[in-house]
Order: structure tokens, then sequence, then C-alpha cells
């Protein structure tokens, strides 16, 4: 079980500066310098050395007390991997991927309606197309395409902001609440972040169209018991990317 990885060194609690190597090494949070002189210096640190050494958070950057506790006192980040492990299965166990998919029914047809009403308040402001007849000869109807355009904008917001905003407000959307499911940080934290949870909702339809491609060798080639575990870890990119997961509470 990793932490998540966040933006400051927690051995030297500079912030990552821009194309900066940030990784994680022996349960620590660090950035190209340190990882060269701390972690692999000569001769090579003892794990217990490295992990002696942090002392700050990797997600605020706030110095923290020896020894290095579970938790940032500032923010509340998770600080070592056992921490994480622990927050995690505290959380809830792995969702499975049927109660998933019926919340994502459900939560479908309810973004379903929300695009409805937004169309029709397209169509309120949009201007009155003119009838084929009245328009000349390739000529075509002025503002109609921007209005098109505007609708299918408006749908593909509707769908990232609703999953974002729940996600990040309330834990879990209409269709996971209904279904007893919650989205999660990896590190077993409860709460994610409203930007996290935006990138989440934008990479939802990327998911939605690669997953059922990719993934459709499974089917003859990995037993049922293993299509979830493969699925979530290797092609969920909304929750892979951004370190979140869904649990059953």
């Amino acid at each position: 079980m990793t932490m998540t990885i966040g933006k400051y060194c927690q051995l030297c609690g500079e912030r990552k500066k821009k194309n900066e190597v940030i990784a994680e090494a022996h349960g620590v949070v660090v950035t190209a310098p340190c990882l060269m002189n701390k972690v692999f210096a000569d001769p090579p640190e003892k794990p217990e050395a490295v992990r002696a050494m942090a002392r700050y958070c990797a997600v605020c950057g706030a110095r923290q007390p020896a020894p290095l506790p579970d938790h940032c006192g500032a923010c509340g980040s998770v600080l070592t991997p056992e921490a994480a492990a622990r927050d995690l299965a505290a959380a809830g166990e792995t969702a499975r991927l049927i109660p998933r998919l019926a919340a994502f029914l459900i939560d479908l047809a309810v973004i379903a309606a929300l695009i409805v009403l937004a169309v029709h308040a397209i169509n309120l402001i949009a201007p009155a197309a003119p009838s084929p007849g009245l328009a000349a000869p390739g000529q075509e109807v002025e503002g109609a395409s921007v209005y098109t355009l505007l609708k299918y904008v408006s749908a593909l917001l509707i769908f990232i902001f609703y999953h974002a905003a729940f996600a990040s407000l309330l834990g879990a959307t209409p269709g996971k609440k209904a279904l007893g499911l919650r989205v999660v940080l990896k590190n077993g934290a409860p709460r994610v972040d409203f930007m996290r949870a935006l990138v989440r909702g934008a990479l939802y339809p990327f998911t939605i169209y690669v997953v059922p491609i990719g993934f459709l060798p499974l089917i003859f080639q990995e037993p049922p018991s293993r299509w979830l575990e493969l699925i979530e870890q290797d092609a969920m990119f909304h929750n892979s990317l951004t370190d979140t997961t869904v649990v059953k509470i």
C-alpha cells in the first residue's frame, strides 16, 4: 500500500519544482535532490534511517514532530504507508463490479434528466430556425451550429460536474449512496478535494469508452474473480490517475 504522492519532499520540505522528479522511496515522498543525496547515498542508507529523516508533510509541506506521526497535524494527510493501509482497511472493502455498475446506471438516469432540462433551456434561448424553403441555396442557418455545440458541451459539463460535486461534497453520488458505496482516497482518507474530484470526473468518460474495448480479452483470459482487481488497478483511469477508489461502507 502506498501513500498519495504530494508536492513536497518529506526529507527537506522543499516544494516540487517544474519538471522535477518526485517519487516514494522506503515509504517517504522525496524529490530528486534528496532522492540521490540522502536515499541513495554512498553507502546506501537503510530504509529505517531514511524514514527517520522524514519531517515534512508531502501534501501541505508542514513540519512534523519526531518521531513522524501517522497523519499530518496541519492537513490530516497520511504520512506513512502503514497508516495508509490501516485507513484504507477501515474505510471499507473494495466495492464489487455489479453494485458499481448499478450505481453508475442510476447516476446516468439522473444525469440524463439534467441534460434534458439543459437542452430545453438552450432551445428556449436559441433563435428560431427559418424554414428550409426560405433559406438561400448553400446558406447555413446562422447560430444553429453554435447552439448545437452548446448542447453537447453542456451535456459533457453536467456529467463531469455531477460526479465532481457529489464526490467532493458528500463522498458519493446519489447512485453510489443508494448502493452503499463511497469514493475515498487510496490512502484511506474519506474526503476527496474538489480539484481532484473534478479531474476524476473529467477522466470518467475516457474510462467508459476505453475499458469495455481494452478489457474484453479478460472474459477469455482471466477468471471472473480477477476481473474487478485487474480493471480497478489497470483500467479505471478516473481512479488510478487521481489516487481514488470506491469502497462499500
